[in-house]
């Protein structure tokens, strides 16, 4: 412990000789029981061992298998603090100092301790959680090489049984219980489910409960140490509901992602085998229709357009690939994507807007017609003015062999395009033009 002038506060330290000749250190201190003076101190970064448990741990750490060593030397007693968690990686914590671990320990017994088969194997120590202790001293025993310290035991302060607390103490029990089953019936658990819940039913006393439950729920270190902590059996419990509470919701979260996964692939798994279903059937009453769909398929795999026409073109394609081929909506549909497939979605040409040039290749081509160059001229210059004007069109009319292909020709010729000539003789429906079923 630190005093106020920044200094450790040291201790008379007494030392002694036991009959085989080794080295003891013992704090005088008359509050203090004769079992918990001068034990080990087996320091926990990243687990807490409740009283009552029995924990079975894989440690490498050398300081916790050289005090565990020492404990089964002596008296096979050990005093388990958690570390409390430290901000910067790989920051060593003062073991000296008694605000480097939690305000209360467990006082523990190990049970067994196992040597590794190989270098490099953990060594298994077998603890069984006695009692909560508190830390009234740490010091360093250079003999062995391991911090000791001498503890006072810490009594729980039980539920209430007379008074107006009676009442939401009872019930607040009831709602641990009820949390615990829900939570042992939902989360999955390395102990058997229906063992817990047997412990739940069958355990009476609330400190124990609160104990079992703080070592087989799962949580952060940081929760089961507070847990630790709480000496206050009330106060346990009602951590306990927060802690149970966020975990069902943590499951269901889990239980609602993992059947939406499973759905999905199911819904996978039905489709594909209904595709090779059908596709099965298919080709026993036709090959060629499944050729021809094979074949319209990969030129829309390779389609240059947008995303739009691509997902409306693929759209067309499914409806084409359920009909049969004998039916006159299956020439249609097709002609459609055919259609659709042969359109130069993405290829453009720059307009080459030169108003001088275009007067001259109207003159060159063509022997008066003034008002319709005059009004062409018009329409390029404001094409050149006005960049985002959206498919602007000219429309030329009059009798046969007054010149509105020759026109046309000259336009594309100024302005840089390809002509293309498409004869309208014949038609008598505007709908022919227009287009109607996917015409």
């Amino acid at each position: 412990m630190d005093s106020q002038d920044g200094k450790k506060k040291k201790s008379p330290i007494k030392v002694v000789k036991d009959d085989d000749n080794c080295t003891t250190y013992t704090v005088p201190d008359d509050n203090i029981m004769p079992e918990l003076r001068n034990l080990p101190v087996f320091p926990a970064e990243d687990f807490v061992i409740f009283p009552t448990g029995m924990n079975l741990l894989q440690v490498h750490d050398k300081k916790q298998i050289e005090a565990a060593k020492r404990a089964m030397r002596e008296s096979e007693h050990v005093v388990v603090m958690p570390v409390k968690p430290y901000l910067e990686q790989g920051e060593q914590p003062d073991w000296l100092n008694l605000d480097a671990y939690y305000e209360i320990g467990t006082h523990a017994r190990i049970l067994k301790i196992n040597k590794p088969e190989a270098e490099g194997h953990p060594w298994q120590i077998t603890l069984r959680g006695i009692r909560r202790v508190r830390p009234v001293y740490v010091y360093h025993d250079p003999t062995f090489d391991i911090c000791r310290m001498q503890m006072q035991p810490v009594e729980n302060e039980p539920l209430a049984i007379i008074g107006e607390m009676v009442y939401e103490d009872q019930r607040l029990l009831r709602t641990v219980r009820q949390a615990a089953r829900q939570y042992f019936e939902k989360c999955p658990t390395e102990q058997n489910p229906k063992d817990s819940l047997r412990v739940i039913e069958q355990v009476s006393d609330a400190s124990m409960l609160a104990d079992f439950l703080g070592a087989q729920i799962d949580m952060p270190f940081v929760q089961r140490a507070a847990l630790l902590c709480a000496h206050v059996v009330r106060e346990r419990l009602r951590m306990l509901v927060d802690i149970i509470a966020n975990q069902l919701e943590v499951a269901k979260l889990v239980a609602n992602a993992a059947h939406k996964v499973r759905g999905d692939m199911e819904k996978q798994q039905r489709d594909f085998f209904i595709r090779q279903h059908i596709k099965a059937l298919k080709k026993q009453i036709s090959d060629e229709a499944e050729n021809d769909a094979d074949e319209l398929k990969k030129r829309i795999d390779v389609m240059q357009a947008s995303k739009e026409v691509r997902e409306y073109t693929l759209k067309q394609w499914k409806r084409l690939s359920f009909m049969q081929q004998a039916s006159a909506e299956y020439s249609v549909a097709r002609a459609h994507i055919e259609t659709l497939l042969d359109m130069p979605w993405l290829k453009t040409t720059e307009d080459h807007l030169n108003l001088k040039e275009a007067r001259a290749i109207l003159d060159e081509d063509h022997y008066g017609l003034e008002d319709v160059k005059e009004r062409i001229l018009e329409h390029l210059a404001v094409l050149a003015l006005k960049k985002d004007m959206k498919a602007p069109i000219v429309c030329l009319y009059g009798p046969p062999g007054v010149g509105k292909t020759s026109i046309g020709k000259s336009v594309a010729r100024a302005l840089g395009r390809k002509f293309e000539r498409i004869s309208l003789g014949g038609i008598h429906d505007e709908s022919e033009i227009r287009g109607h079923r996917r015409t």
